[in-house]
């Protein structure tokens, strides 16, 4: 008896240990016998301390005011994708999961979406999002999550820097951009810093300036491109950046771990000296924490021959286990986590905008990045209707650049990428 009151200890002590610190004042409850407790798991990813309170607050209320509703949140990290992954495959995936911008495309693929994953098109709390949120995560009619967030890539530029260099303002082209990297390394700054990681900084480059073209109209879908020749051209030019050194191949080979942005946005840009860095805006936090001396711009990216263009994502996607037990609760539960005021909160936690309708940001620093949005300037390396994993062969040729593979092999290898990871048609 012993032996199995000391189990029970402490496989409790291990749930309790997986939620965050408010939740696990009600992660045991003494229930009468008028109804039985409802147990909801909710997998999403490790996050820092101010977000874990934005999420443990939203989850207590909903607990209040369904006392039969007990909601354990588990907390992952880099191993986030394998772990979900696994659990979908075996049958025991939890009620409620955040699912990663790296296995969108993945588990569109392999048929899960409206099967393992709950279509979510026909739940009302759809219609409260942006339409330019809910193309972007609508596959075939179907939905498979919805976002908390808004995210939206763009370019940091030191001013003083930029100034000391006779230049005045941030470069809106590609060539503008080009031309100020090239002046400021005469003058003795460095031009650029990088990252890889999950999102590699040079992706997004990448990407925009392959989207360039079709946004600005020089292109148009009518061609019948294939999607190599669609993103051939972004990959020519960021590999020739690298090349000609505006872009640090050893400075960037030294920057893998999955979040490494933190160290290069908060110590190395924010430490000056450095003209530019592409920054996403869940990145912001680890800029400003940096404490940075010198006057900054937050720009769109100068990628188009126009233009800049600004990067959105629908981030934080929540979806639903179609097969759970507890599938209406769970349902339920994410029609209160995205109500607009919780979904308004936890964006400024993230330093991201809110994806739901009439949406709008006090914060300065946004001010151009809205100004895009509102003019149809965007692009997204996330689009659910890509119909191979764009985000992962894209990361795949940052790092083949910065080993310094040949343009030949990174070209051949998104090819083989593209048609071994393309979905059924």
């Amino acid at each position: 008896m012993k032996l199995r009151r000391r189990a029970v200890c402490a496989l409790m002590a291990v749930l309790l240990a997986l939620l965050p610190a408010g939740c696990r004042e009600k992660g045991v409850q003494v229930v009468d016998g008028a109804g039985e407790t409802v147990n909801l798991r909710f997998l999403g990813f490790k996050v820092g301390a101010d977000k874990v309170e934005e999420i443990d607050g939203i989850l207590n209320r909903y607990m209040e005011q369904n006392e039969d509703v007990v909601i354990v949140y588990e907390g992952l990290g880099d191993d986030f994708v394998d772990i979900l992954t696994n659990r979908l495959e075996n049958g025991y995936a939890d009620d409620l999961f955040m699912i990663s911008d790296q296995a969108l495309t993945t588990y569109e693929t392999r048929g899960w979406y409206g099967t393992l994953i709950a279509d979510l098109s026909g739940e009302e709390f759809v219609q409260r999002y942006n339409p330019i949120i809910r193309q972007l995560i609508t596959v075939d009619g179907k939905i498979s999550a919805v976002p908390m967030c808004l995210s939206v890539v763009g370019m940091l530029g030191n001013m003083d820097v930029l100034r000391a260099c006779g230049i005045g303002e941030m470069p809106r082209t590609f060539d503008e951009w080009v031309r100020d990297m090239e002046i400021v390394r005469d003058h003795g700054y460095t031009p650029m810093v990088n990252y890889q990681g999950n999102a590699a900084s040079i992706s997004f480059l990448m990407s925009g300036r392959s989207a360039a073209p079709f946004i600005e109209g020089a292109r148009t879908v009518s061609e019948g491109l294939t999607a190599e020749e669609v993103y051939a051209g972004g990959i020519r030019d960021v590999y020739a950046l690298v090349e000609n050194g505006l872009i640090d191949r050893e400075q960037m080979s030294g920057e893998t771990d999955a979040r490494s942005y933190r160290k290069v946005l908060g110590e190395q840009f924010a430490d000056g000296g450095v003209a530019f860095a592409v920054a996403p805006s869940w990145s912001l936090s680890a800029f400003l924490a940096g404490e940075p001396g010198f006057q900054y711009r937050y720009a769109g990216l100068p990628v188009g021959d126009e233009g800049p263009l600004t990067c959105v994502r629908a981030s934080v996607l929540v979806g639903v286990n179609n097969e759970g037990p507890h599938r209406e609760e769970a349902l339920r539960f994410l029609d209160f986590l995205m109500q607009p005021e919780h979904i308004e909160s936890y964006a400024a936690e993230q330093n991201s905008l809110s994806p739901l309708q009439g949406a709008q940001s006090g914060d300065p620093l946004f001010a151009e990045q809205l100004a895009l949005i509102g003019e149809d300037r965007i692009y997204s390396d996330t689009d659910s209707r890509i119909p191979f994993n764009l985000l992962k062969l894209l990361n795949g040729a940052a790092a083949q650049m910065v080993r310094g593979d040949p343009l030949d092999r990174i070209l051949a290898d998104f090819s083989a990428g593209v048609q071994a990871g393309r979905r059924p048609e």
